[in-house]
């Protein structure tokens, strides 16, 4: 799959039908088959560096951090970041381990 896409000026989610778009520059294309290679390319701090964009995946981030014991820390703006209104509450609600002695 050719490299055509650059930083988008906003909030991807903003982006209505993002699987069209990726079938308009690429006939054929297919989430499923090209999911590895997409995660492979994607630059999740670069993506996550903006604490006011990309809720969603700040938000699963956020707790799966949460659900293995883990802060919510400044890592992909995990502690500042916005997430899905919805959801913060059950990442909240989530024990975090307590930070390490020493």
């Amino acid at each position: 799959m050719p490299c055509w896409l650059a930083d988008h000026p906003g909030d991807v989610e903003t982006i209505r039908y993002p699987k069209r778009e990726l079938q308009h520059h690429h006939r054929g294309y297919n989430e499923i088959e090209r999911a590895g290679a997409i995660l492979a390319r994607l630059d999740v701090p670069h993506v996550q560096a903006n604490p006011r964009t990309c809720r969603l995946l700040r938000t699963l981030f956020g707790w799966c951090s949460r659900a293995i014991g883990g802060p919510l820390d400044e890592k992909y703006q995990l502690a500042e970041g916005d997430y899905l209104d919805l959801t913060r509450p059950q990442i909240d609600a989530l024990p975090a381990s307590p930070a390490p002695a020493g």
